[in-house]
This record gives structure tokens, sequence and C-alpha cells, in this order.
């Protein structure tokens, strides 16, 4: 039975309990002691409050897993992008403008106005999105072009490579 149906129904019996012994001038005392011997009232908070305690458990599991795939996914971000970085290089000094491939075409473009972030730590909290500790960096950029900004600059352009899935 659900613990709420069962803690419902157990608050029913103390109240309708409760009615008959104060209806025969029971003293506080014996009165609770019977009401307590005689439903599981106590028994279902115990069940739901432990219940509450694993729910509370789980979330600090759930949060610390997703902290540590959040952790992955900033890694594989990194190393995504130190091989773009490869792949542009190369083809910058290879002078390839282009690269068709089975799956894949590869073009060299100018690059656009990112950002390039020097101290995290730095950066004022209001280029950062409340409900998520992410950097803005739209927001960022937009400030940078009317000025500087503590621990963030422009990049001076550059090449990027867009990778194009067929």
């Amino acid at each position: 039975m659900n613990q709420q149906v069962r803690l419902s129904a157990e608050l029913e019996k103390w109240a309708w309990l409760k009615a008959r012994l104060e209806a025969e001038s029971f003293d506080a005392v014996s009165l609770v002691e019977a009401m307590q011997s005689e439903t599981d009232v106590e028994e279902c908070l115990l069940e739901i409050a432990e219940s509450a305690l694993q729910d509370e458990h789980s979330i600090s599991a759930i949060k610390a897993r997703i902290k540590e795939l959040q952790e992955r996914a900033n890694r594989i971000d990194e190393r995504a992008e130190k091989k773009r970085r490869v792949v542009t290089a190369t083809m910058q000094n290879l002078q390839l403008e282009k690269i068709d491939g089975a799956n894949l075409t590869l073009s060299l473009r100018n690059g656009g106005r990112g950002v390039i972030v020097t101290d995290p730590t730095k950066i004022p909290k209001q280029y950062f999105n409340d409900a998520d500790p992410k950097l803005d960096k739209r927001r960022l950029r937009d400030a940078l072009e009317l000025g500087p900004v503590a621990g963030a600059q422009l990049p001076n352009g550059g090449k990027s490579v867009t990778i194009l899935t067929r």
C-alpha cells in the first residue's frame, strides 16, 4: 500500500479511537499510549522519513554523477577543440582551402568574433548564466566589442575550419 494512503488510513483510525477514548475520560498520557499501541501512525511516519532520507541520498548521488559527466564533457570538448586547431593549422600551413572526403568536407574560413578566455576567475559574474554557472560567451563577446573585460579578449580573427557532414 502506498505510504501516504496507509498513513491516511492510520490517521483516520487514530482520530476515531481518540474520539472514543476521550468519551470515556481517559487521561492524556493513557489516551496517547492507547492510540500508539492500537495504530501504526508512528511506524508509517518512520517509513516515510526513511524514504525521504533514501531520496536525499539518491539526489546526492545523482548530483555527483552529473558533476562527473560535466567534467567529462568538458574534457571531451577541450579534446575536440584541440583536434580542430590541429586540422586548421595544418590546412593553413599546407595552404589547403578545402578538402572533400567520403563523409566530410573541410573548409577553411575566416575566424569569427569568438572570445578567448584568459582567466575565467576575473570575468565578472554578469557574463555567466544565472541558472547554470556557464559562461555566456555571446554576452561576453558583445561586451568586449564595446571595451575591455577582465579575464577575456577578442581574437585577431585568423582562420577556423568548418566541418560539413554528408
